[in-house]
């Protein structure tokens, strides 16, 4: 903003130019973070810490804040209003400790939460997830399936298509050979679906349905 002092050709603009200069100069000064001696900000990363055990206990896990069970805007809810000026405070020190720092992230407190299980189904969740097991460690694994591990797993079934697709395919004398051999085999069925209606068409044409006989009413002499 100096080297535009030359350039304005009024009197007042360049008043004004100065002016607004001196004005950000003062807030520099008196708005930038003071530098602490090394003693003091000792004491303040005690502080950080003994802050951030404070307010961690009750706060809601990365996992909960996006599945959203029931229950979780509340218990959000409630963890800051208990725990805001301690937050505040914490977000303060962290400035003041790195007042030089180019990190967006530096007094962002979700930085602290908690991860939580994420390899779990929630039924009362807004988000359900799927149920893994991909944090169990081999040695669990090997210990569960006795040192063989488990046969159809996801990767197994991958392994086995790509085996199927590295197989040669199938020559031109294989293919008709296939085609006839599945010719046969539709006629055989055929041949035995027809074996199997006649047998039952024979079955029922031999039994034999009485008739009932019509009975003769009686004369006046034989009553």
């Amino acid at each position: 903003m100096e080297a535009m002092l030359p350039q304005l050709k009024s009197q007042q603009d360049r008043g004004d130019v100065q002016r607004r200069l001196g004005r950000m100069k003062h807030s520099l000064v008196t708005q930038s973070p003071v530098e602490l001696p090394g003693s003091a900000k000792d004491k303040l990363v005690v502080e950080s810490r003994r802050l951030e055990e404070s307010f961690r206990q009750g706060m809601v896990s990365k996992e909960e804040m996006r599945k959203n069970p029931t229950g979780t805007v509340g218990q959000h809810m409630k963890w800051e209003a208990a725990n805001k000026k301690d937050i505040l405070r914490w977000k303060n020190i962290q400035q003041m400790i790195e007042p030089d720092s180019q990190d967006p992230d530096l007094s962002n407190v979700e930085k602290l939460r908690p991860s939580g299980v994420s390899d779990r189904l929630r039924t009362d969740a807004q988000i359900g997830g799927h149920m893994t097991f991909g944090n169990i460690s081999s040695e669990k694994w090997n210990q569960a399936f006795e040192g063989k591990g488990p046969v159809n797993t996801a990767l197994e079934q991958a392994k086995r298509v790509q085996e199927e697709v590295k197989k040669p395919h199938m020559t031109m004398e294989q293919k008709e050979r296939a085609k006839i051999n599945l010719a046969k085999a539709r006629e055989k069925m055929k041949e035995m679906r027809a074996a199997q209606a006649l047998t039952i068409a024979t079955a029922q044409a031999q039994v034999i349905v009485p008739t009932p006989t019509p009975s003769t009413p009686q004369t006046e002499s034989e009553a």
